[in-house]
Parts: C-alpha cells; sequence; structure tokens
C-alpha cells in the first residue's frame, strides 16, 4: 500500500534493479496497485512463502518489518526463510520490537529513537533514516514561497494520526480564517475530519485532496507555508523530510523520531497540545523572516540526513 516503508521498496527496485533480480512478497495487494512496475507477488499460505523462496533461491530476504497485528504474517515468512536457510537483513521501519530469530544477519533502525527504544546491545545493527529525493523534492530560491497556507501530508488512518489530529487545523481556521489550510491523503480518518471541518464551520478553509499521485507531491509541497505534523507515533517521518527538502518549516508533537528529524525544541509541542501547536504556526505565519531561515537549515539538514 502507499506508505514510506512501500516507498523505500520501490526506492531500492529503481535504484538497484539494474544490477539485481528483485521481487516482492506481501499479504495484500490493493486494488488499483499504489505502485506500478514492481514485481509484486500477494502471499499468505507459508507453503507458498516455501515453495516461492525455494523457486526464487535470494541470496538476501530484505524484510520491511511492521509487527503489530502483522506480526502473524511475517511470523511465516521468516518461518520460510528459516526452512530454506536464506540470510535476513531485517529493516525496523517502525516502533515496535524486531522480529529477532537466528537467520537475520543484520537489522536497520529507521532512527535513533527506534533503535534506542527496541534495540539490544550486542546485535548487528545499524540507524539508516530513509532520506528523501532532495533534488525531486526542491524548490530554487525563496522568493516564491506562498505565505498563507499549511498542510499535512499523511496516508489518514490511525497507525500515525488520531481524530484528533485536525484540531490544530481547525484552530488556526478559527484564529485566522484567510489561511489556507490542505490536508493530503486519504483512509478512514477522511470523513471525520471533513465533518469536523463542518461542525466547526470552517469548510471555506480547507481542501481535502484525497490520495494523490506520487509525482504531484512537489507541486503540493510548494503551497504550504508550513507542514504540520499531528502524530501520535512517529518512526521517522518521510512526508516530514519531503517538507525539509523543499526549505518548509515542520512542526508538530514532540513524537518518536520527529525530535532528531526537526531537531528544534521550539518547533515541538506536546502530543495532543492543539492551541500550543496552532500558536507556533501562527508565529511562523506572520514571520516570514523566520520561516526562510527555518525553511533553509531544513533544507541543508534534509541534504545530510539523506546522504
Amino acid at each position: 500500500m502507499t506508505g514510506g516503508s512501500s516507498r523505500l521498496v520501490v526506492d531500492i527496485v529503481e535504484g538497484l534493479g539494474h544490477i539485481y533480480h528483485q521481487e516482492v512478497l506481501t499479504s495484500f495487494i490493493p486494488a488499483p496497485n499504489a505502485y506500478q512496475g514492481v514485481a509484486v507477488r500477494e502471499c499468505r499460505s507459508p507453503y507458498e512463502m516455501v515453495a516461492f523462496l525455494k523457486k526464487f533461491q535470494p541470496d538476501v530476504l530484505h524484510v520491511h518489518y511492521w509487527g503489530d497485528v502483522d506480526f502473524g504474517w511475517y511470523d511465516k515468512v521468516f518461518r520460510a526463510a528459516e526452512e530454506i536457510g536464506c540470510k535476513v537483513v531485517e529493516n525496523v521501519n517502525t516502533p515496535v520490537v524486531p522480529y529477532r530469530c537466528q537467520i537475520v544477519q543484520h537489522y536497520v533502525y529507521v532512527s535513533d529513537y527506534v533503535m534506542r527504544s527496541f534495540g539490544r546491545s550486542g546485535e548487528s545493527s545499524v540507524v539508516i533514516h530513509p532520506g528523501s529525493e532532495v533534488e525531486f523534492f526542491s524548490r530554487k530560491g525563496t522568493g516564491d514561497t506562498p505565505e498563507n497556507c499549511i498542510g499535512m501530508v499523511y496516508r489518514l488512518e490511525s497507525d500515525k494520526l488520531s481524530q484528533q489530529s485536525i484540531d490544530v487545523f481547525i484552530e488556526v481556521a478559527k484564529r485566522r480564517p484567510d489561511t489556507k489550510i490542505l490536508i493530503v491523503g486519504d483512509g478512514s480518518f477522511l470523513l471525520p475530519y471533513k465533518q469536523a471541518v463542518l461542525a466547526h464551520e470552517v469548510a471555506n478553509s480547507f481542501s481535502f485532496t484525497g490520495a494523490v499521485p506520487y509525482s504531484e507531491l512537489p507541486n503540493i509541497y510548494a503551497q504550504m507555508s508550513v507542514f504540520v505534523a499531528p502524530v501520535w507515533k512517529e518512526s521517522f517521518g518521510q512526508v516530514s523530510s519531503f517538507a525539509m527538502s523543499m526549505g518548509i518549516p515542520v512542526v508538530g508533537y514532540r513524537v518518536g523520531g520527529l525530535e532528531e528529524i526537526v531537531d528544534d525544541d521550539e518547533l515541538l509541542v506536546p502530543a495532543g497540545d492543539s492551541d500550543r501547536l496552532a500558536n507556533i504556526i501562527i508565529k511562523l505565519l506572520d514571520d516570514r523572516k523566520m520561516r526562510h531561515l527555518i525553511g533553509e537549515r531544513n533544507r541543508l539538514r534534509a541534504v545530510v540526513v539523506s546522504s
């Protein structure tokens, strides 16, 4: 499905496909496909997994581990890999305890936060930030940055957001009615967010885009003066690094990996404190010079983080 971990898989295929033969196993393929041109196979039965791995004979099985409600599926994958004696590299892309077994050669944590929280001393592990396509997510100069638009880009689901995530945008709309607010993404929270906006009579300030193609994201980010990350859980936050690449200030809740990515405590508030977060947003909207200073620092930091 659409998301940061899936994008990592696509990036690896695009970047190394001319060197390595790669195929993807997943528990579910959405219709229509989220990504085109990638060899993806839906596989749920342990017998199918073993048969595929025996036929494909991979040198390395690269697991992008989510755990949580998907643990049962991953357990089948690891057991199948164990049966054929396949080496495994495990990316821990979410804030969960890794799947640990002897065939895992190396653990790759998506952020310092995830490694600190769930890593073990003595294991073979490293932190590798996902990075961003800084040339793709770029904007020359700062003179064309917008003055009065905030937004977020997320899968509108409970793995990162809550129904209250919309509150900070509603608060800004009430206090600054001329501010344009972009809510980019689709999911089960889309309807509740729209209903909340209508209930507070601020619908004129909002634009809900639904899901958009990856190729259109830079143009959408280019409309934003401030990117908002009102999350309750976050292992890294690639959408935030996209905004940073575009030279946009990122503000949000002090959660998980956001602290090490944003690296500015003045731009983060305790989780759920929408009033304080709205204050920071409005302060930035009112101060173009400050926005540009933070935006340029973010752009340079995104280049370093993505290197």
